[in-house]
């Protein structure tokens, strides 16, 4: 039957259905809805539960504290209901209303509690280690089992105590490492984090769970793009080609249709190719090299982490980047997927990026 259909809400104050059909949240309770259309009708029951507010730790890795120090243990809220600060013994340590904990002595550890004023409070809590005023530590100020995704780059939060040189690294295969304790999540699975140095009473490593970014198999026509960290700017691939001879993939910031490279599927099978048609499929040609084709030449995805990849007539498998410094791509075989002067290109959102 067709026709508008029409919404009846028990109790407004609950729950609504906009202009589209869509149930919308008004406020706690129950109310029954009724949809007609016609001669047709139909109900249904809804209950709608206050929100919870959130409360987490600004740093939830810290782990230690040196006696006689004071840190930051400030905790931050969805929610403008005053927070308060707590320890369960403060003969080992105390903590002010802005959340500054102060050690007083060396003891094994001391929970630390941030309680949300609200009708239903919620807390939450955390142990800290106390150590001798002596002692050293490198605090990983990210909590462990945190989740990093695939293509971003993250600076590394830490706090050192007694430390005059020491350095943070993630695992070789599943992070690549740059300057100033910035790290860059490159393939799915659980690696570690670890901080070392010389003479260090307390180094810590911590274990990271990293995703694939979340993206969208289906979708056809987006532009291919590499992420050049060092300008913090998007590059956009594009491929040009003289005179019959084999081209050569180019980056720049701004982007032109006529010459940029996009993707597309065609049944569940993914090309590469130029917005114009009649240019072919981007792919390795007789003699090994990148070029257009005539014929599809298809891509795949994953290897463990959301990668474009291609093979040759050999069955040997290469991935597309770009050379840190350089504007050109190329294909680079898998064994130097790990390679730090060479940025993959990965399919993250909308568009293809490293």
């Amino acid at each position: 039957m067709e026709g508008p259909v029409s919404f009846v809400y028990s109790d407004e104050s609950v729950a609504t259905v906009t202009s589209t059909g869509l149930l919308e949240w008004v406020g706690p309770g129950q109310a029954v809805i009724t949809a007609s259309i016609g001669n047709y009708q139909d109900t249904c029951t809804v209950e709608c539960e206050e929100a919870v507010p959130s409360l987490e730790w600004i740093y939830p890795g810290t782990d230690y504290i040196a006696e006689g120090q004071t840190i930051p243990m400030k905790a931050i809220s969805s929610s403008d209901a005053p927070i308060v600060y707590s320890v369960d013994d403060e003969s080992k340590a105390t903590i002010d209303e802005e959340g500054n904990l102060t050690a007083i002595g060396s003891y094994l550890s001391v929970t630390v509690t941030a309680t949300l004023e609200t009708d239903k409070p919620i807390s939450i809590s955390k142990s800290v280690h106390l150590i001798w005023e002596s002692e050293s530590y490198v605090d990983i100020l990210i909590d462990d089992l945190s989740t990093m995704t695939i293509g971003e780059k993250v600076t590394i939060p830490y706090r050192t105590y007694n430390v005059a040189n020491f350095d943070i690294k993630g695992e070789s295969g599943g992070f690549r490492n740059w300057a100033d304790f910035v790290i860059e999540p490159i393939r799915e699975g659980q690696y570690d984090i670890s901080a070392s140095g010389y003479d260090i009473d307390y180094p810590e490593s911590i274990r990271i769970k990293i995703q694939k970014p979340s993206y969208d198999l289906e979708l056809s026509g987006v532009r291919l793009a590499v992420h050049d960290w060092d300008n913090d700017t998007v590059r956009y691939l594009q491929y040009y080609k003289w005179n019959n001879t084999p081209g050569y993939l180019d980056s720049t910031s701004s982007y032109n249709d006529a010459d940029s490279i996009y993707l597309y599927s065609d049944n569940g099978v993914y090309y590469l190719k130029n917005t114009d048609f009649n240019a072919g499929y981007l792919g390795f040609n007789d003699a090994g090299e990148l070029d257009y084709l005539e014929d599809p030449y298809p891509f795949a995805y994953d290897l463990g982490s959301g990668l474009l990849t291609l093979k040759d007539d050999a069955g040997s498998s290469y991935f597309l980047g770009m050379e840190v410094g350089k504007d050109l791509f190329g294909a680079y075989p898998l064994s130097r997927l790990n390679d730090s002067s060479i940025l993959p290109a990965f399919l993250i959102d909308q568009a293809i990026v490293a």
